[in-house]
């Protein structure tokens, strides 16, 4: 039974592929610099680093998620996430830095 929703097979696909090139380069980053940020001053960030825990736009998710948190920077515009559900399953997945709350500015 597969009921899995195209989007997610695809960001799992990517995920697959980056990590088999990622063993193949043997490189990841630690840091994710933010080109913009918005909210109250006390409360922007400008990095994302891994082990963070985050935030993500309402849409980005269709069940409902616990926790998410930053396992590993993969570009200069993609996470890997580690998500919990609040069924308390755990899923891995590719997330666009737009898709993270409260960091960035509509691209």
């Amino acid at each position: 039974k597969n009921d899995k929703p195209v989007a997610k097979l695809a960001a799992c696909s990517s995920l697959e592929s980056y990590l088999r090139q990622k063993d193949t380069n043997d490189r990841a980053q630690n840091e994710l610099k933010l080109p913009q940020k918005k909210g109250p001053k006390n409360k922007r960030k400008n990095r994302l680093i891994p082990r963070e825990f985050i935030q993500l736009q309402d849409t980005v998710l269709s069940k409902p998620y616990h926790k998410v948190q930053i396992a590993e920077i993969i570009g200069d515009s993609k996470i890997i996430a580690n998500i919990t559900l609040e069924s308390g399953d755990m899923e891995q997945c590719t997330i666009q830095l737009a898709d993270i709350a409260g960091y960035i500015d509509g691209l």
